[in-house]
């Protein structure tokens, strides 16, 4: 099983590749097999696309992607509206078997994430941008609860603040497009050996995060750095 850090680093490397993605039916598919490979899950071996239901009017519908008892997801294309697709996903929900009824349902147009736990109700709203500090919620792609995420080390959790921090400022620093990607790829892989090395003081790891705003000016010598390396891409 990957570690926390490394689903982080995963994450990070899955939100830059595809940062530009918009169109639901020729991307979807590719897009979940990599998602869930930032988990070290192979998503055919739970999940299946294209779940024809009969819903309860009569009328019949595809889940997009269909991980029976655990995920239903819909999938928009990029600006589409959210609200709509949540409803879809309620007449499908609605029309499924009982024992297999899924716990959790994702809305998603590739831009923006909606993540709903039916039985307890909650619902979190994040940006693709933001996923590799939202991994814990989907502790369950990897058989985990997520109560057991929250007690990782305090560096580990300042430190994964680090990656959203360098979108508040790219007007300042100019950066755009496969830049700002390699930028939060070698941050994201620059926090994971840092913390493998226990290089970061508890007490210092806060000060560091504050500081990745300071660092994103500095774009142009990072980017440039021969000591920065991105980590390889796993091939499905």
């Amino acid at each position: 099983m990957l570690s926390w850090n490394e689903i982080r680093v995963r994450a990070a490397q899955f939100a830059g590749e595809w940062a530009d993605a918009s169109h639901e039916k020729g991307e979807t598919q590719t897009f979940y097999n990599e998602f869930f490979e930032v988990f070290g899950k192979r998503r055919r071996d739970v999940a299946r696309y294209e779940e024809h239901v009969k819903k309860l009017d009569n009328t019949h519908g595809f889940i997009d992607l269909f991980w029976p008892g655990v995920l239903l997801v819909e999938q928009k294309s990029a600006g589409r509206s959210l609200v709509a697709a949540a409803e879809q996903a309620g007449a499908y929900f609605d029309a499924i078997a009982e024992r297999e009824r899924p716990r959790y349902q994702l809305l998603c147009d590739f831009k923006t994430f909606e993540l709903l736990d039916r039985d307890t109700r909650e619902e979190i709203r994040f940006s693709l941008a933001e996923l590799s500090n939202q991994v814990e919620n989907f502790a369950f792609i990897v058989g985990l609860r997520r109560r057991a995420l929250r007690e990782e080390d305090p560096v580990n959790i300042e430190a994964s603040k680090l990656r959203g921090r360098p979108h508040d400022a790219p007007d300042k620093s100019g950066c755009r497009g496969d830049d700002l990607k390699r930028f939060l790829v070698r941050t994201a892989f620059r926090r994971l050996t840092i913390a493998r090395n226990n290089t970061v003081a508890p007490q210092h790891a806060s000060a560091w995060a504050g500081n990745s705003a300071h660092g994103f000016l500095l774009l142009p010598q990072l980017l440039g750095s021969n000591n920065s390396r991105i980590p390889a891409r796993r091939e499905p």
